[in-house]
């Protein structure tokens, strides 16, 4: 949704993908030198981010880390639950192999990192967003850091 309404190019989000930040709460856990690991490896493999998509990339995580964090439910519950799965039946089979089932199970307090309400507050937030948006784009620094930096991918790369 966000990647859509933002106009994140197929690019892009094969790059989140790459590097498991696909999905808002995964994004939300990047950290800087992540963003700028995934920027470098785009470009090592030919495949640079263009500026526009990483300005964009910038402000949409800005934004997901300024979204409040809901508050822990059930800690003391879980704390006992690190695995996630229950073993249900435990059998040795004919050859010697123990075989086991098992279900998976949601721990509350999984998937907490981003409140439920995110969508509206995405939408309350696009006209800020776009509006830094394009004053980021209008700041002409003396030199854009990451390009410089890419131009040179070649001591990093091969």
């Amino acid at each position: 949704l966000i990647c859509d309404v933002f106009r994140i190019s197929e690019r892009t989000r094969y790059a989140l993908r790459r590097f498991d930040a696909a999905r808002l709460e995964d994004f939300s856990l990047m950290t800087d030198e992540d963003f700028a690991d995934m920027v470098v490896a785009q470009a090592c493999i030919d495949k640079p981010l263009p500026p526009l998509q990483q300005r964009k990339l910038s402000i949409l995580l800005s934004w997901v880390r300024s979204l409040p964090m809901p508050a822990a439910v059930g800690e003391a519950e879980t704390k006992d639950k690190t695995d996630g799965f229950e073993l249900k039946e435990l059998k040795l089979e004919n050859d010697g192999i123990f075989k086991a089932s098992y279900k998976a199970r949601q721990k509350k307090g999984d998937n907490m990192y981003i409140p439920s309400d995110w969508e509206k507050r995405f939408y309350e937030d696009l006209p800020r967003l776009r509006r830094e948006l394009q004053q980021m784009g209008g700041k002409r620094p003396v030199s854009n850091w990451a390009t410089e930096f890419l131009s040179l991918r070649w001591l990093f790369c091969g």
